[in-house]
């Protein structure tokens, strides 16, 4: 009863010192008759219903008012453009509008003075001109879409506050705020979130210089159209039923040997770290799923000037209940790191959960490499297995596919499988370490590689039957031990003579042999491990060289000498 009074009491106030419209559904601002003879401080419009306005002029004025379920168009004349300057109070009542028309390229401009105020339960649509809230309050409720306009409408300034929503207008659709609005990204000092159903921003990033405060509803975000907190700003108190649902980044700060507490990332002091950065990705956005394991909605992109390598950091990650995801808070919970390859290294071990105030905080690790993308699983959700390095390469005779695991949880085996006409087939199979955190090397091999290109991949298999793979990885297979045999050497004229190729494999290889003008005297395809006969007999006496090459172009050589 008391906050009805008070409202009464403003209206009345602000009636009796308002030029209150009475020109009916249209007319021109100018005509003296169409508005109230009372002290000019302020223009209202009341009447209800529809109400368009011709050769609107600039002026400055206390307040501007749209009550009472009015939907107000103002229209410029076709020769100057019009500024409003409100040195009190823009308020669009809920179920009321304001529309500013151009006319002939014309425009009308508002520009909240000092200590002003902009309140809007209804809708206020620029189809051109340019809002200026300068560094005052914007109060935005009731209407799910309060502001709309052009490209470039709106601008706030570096001190404003923003409020979406308040005690006693809660209620309604989520608020949208339009993409490309701002003239541009907007920087304001608080931010607040008092509707019950949220709001969603468009495209262009909200940086907040002091705080942020949380009451009732998400605020959900994007890639493009964040939640920025600078290096002043505090961290954001967000609650159970009242977060940052998207992206939310903390600008670059100095942290130095300092701790941070930022987004659910928390640090302890210790040694020198410098600069600290942080993106956090919740919601859908920050879930990990691989192979039907899951972490929690919230993933950490960090970035840290020094790495604490000598004697780490404490770090620990929380999140609220509605990031949860799949995962049961019963279970104990590891941290894990990006490898940036689509694995996750695990950082500490299983270990149970604080929740303090609804935030759920997984156990301290130490930890000696902070920059990277982290998130959380718990122990039915655990994250795969952590491949580097996998390679193959000729071995003798053989090819041998070698890789490393960084981390294993729940690791049953490795399958190595090979590409035999256009399908994976296996050749080996490799047990896995179950769960390690230590660098562990595994190798495989193919004892019968054909000639030319092999391709192989690597099929890990949890201990619940879960698969993942990896690869393929090729090596272009050459047979070893390739040697080139004339006997006998030097060869008499006339006598018989031969030469051999051998090799570890059977391959068809060419033959030429050629005096040291460059002249041919043969040219054949020969197979491996096979003796032919040289024509010496057709020779005369010199030095000749035998040239072999191999299907792959690589090149043996071989000198012989002919002789009486």
């Amino acid at each position: 009863m008391r906050l009805l009074l008070i409202s009464v009491l403003t209206m009345i106030s602000m009636l009796a010192h308002s030029q209150v419209w009475v020109g009916g559904s249209s007319g021109n601002w100018n005509n003296v008759l169409n508005w109230t003879v009372t002290p000019v401080t302020s223009r209202t419009f009341n009447s209800g219903g529809s109400v368009s306005v011709t050769s609107v002029p600039g002026i400055t004025t206390g307040g501007l008012y749209i009550l009472n379920n009015t939907h107000v168009s103002l229209t410029p004349t076709a020769l100057l453009s019009a500024t409003f300057f409100l040195t009190s109070t823009l308020y669009i009542e809920p179920g009321s509008s304001l529309t500013l028309k151009t006319n002939s390229g014309r425009v009308i401009n508002i520009t909240m003075g000092g200590s002003s105020d902009a309140e809007i339960g209804g809708n206020l649509t620029f189809e051109g001109g340019i809002f200026d809230l300068g560094d005052n309050r914007l109060l935005l409720h009731t209407n799910s879409t309060p502001i709309n306009g052009v490209a470039s409408s709106f601008t706030l300034g570096s001190a404003s506050n923003v409020e979406f929503g308040e005690a006693g207008n809660t209620s309604g659709d989520m608020i949208i705020i339009p993409d490309d609005i701002f003239s541009s990204d907007p920087q304001v000092e608080t931010i607040v979130i008092n509707r019950t159903n949220g709001v969603q921003l468009g495209n262009q990033p909200f940086t907040v210089t002091d705080q942020a405060t949380f009451t009732l509803g998400d605020i959900h975000t994007n890639d493009n159209g964040r939640l920025i907190f600078s290096s002043t700003a505090l961290n954001p108190a967000e609650i159970h039923g009242s977060a940052i649902v998207g992206y939310a980044e903390m600008e670059s700060r100095a942290i130095s040997t300092g701790a941070l507490d930022f987004l659910g990332a928390n640090i302890s002091s210790g040694e020198d770290i410098g600069n600290v950065s942080l993106t956090r990705r919740t919601g859908s956005v920050g879930e990990n799923t691989f192979n039907g394991n899951s972490s929690v909605s919230s993933t950490w992109d960090i970035s840290v000037s020094s790495e604490p390598s000598t004697t780490g950091r404490l770090m620990s990650l929380a999140w609220l209940p509605d990031m949860d995801n799949s995962v049961n808070i019963s279970n104990d919970f590891q941290k894990f790191v990006s490898d940036g390859l689509g694995g996750w290294d695990g950082l500490g071990s299983l270990a149970s959960l604080s929740i303090i105030s609804d935030w759920r905080i997984t156990t301290p690790v130490a930890v000696f490499s902070i920059s990277g993308t982290l998130t959380v699983a718990d122990e039915n959700n655990v994250l795969p297995v952590s491949i580097a390095g996998l390679k193959a390469r000729n071995a003798k005779g053989k090819i041998e596919i070698t890789w490393q695991t960084l981390s294993e949880i729940q690791n049953d085996y490795f399958i190595l499988e090979k590409q035999l006409a256009g399908a994976f087939s296996p050749i080996g199979k490799i047990g896995g370490a179950g769960n390690s955190n230590d660098l562990i090397e595994y190798k495989g091999v193919d004892n019968d590689p054909a000639i030319g290109q092999n391709v192989y991949r690597l099929k890990q298999v949890d201990l619940d039957g879960s698969i993942t793979y990896y690869g393929p990885v090729s090596c272009d297979y050459r047979s070893g031990n390739l040697r080139l045999v004339a006997y006998p050497n030097p060869v008499i004229n006339g006598a018989a003579s031969y030469v051999m190729f051998t090799a570890d494999d059977e391959l068809i290889m060419n033959l030429r042999l050629v005096n040291y003008l460059g002249q041919e005297f043969m040219n054949k395809e020969i197979k491996s491990n096979e003796a032919y006969v040289l024509p010496s007999a057709d020779l005369q006496n010199g030095m000749y060289k035998l040239i072999a090459t191999d299907p792959f172009g690589q090149k043996i050589a071989k000198s012989i000498v002919i002789s009486d």
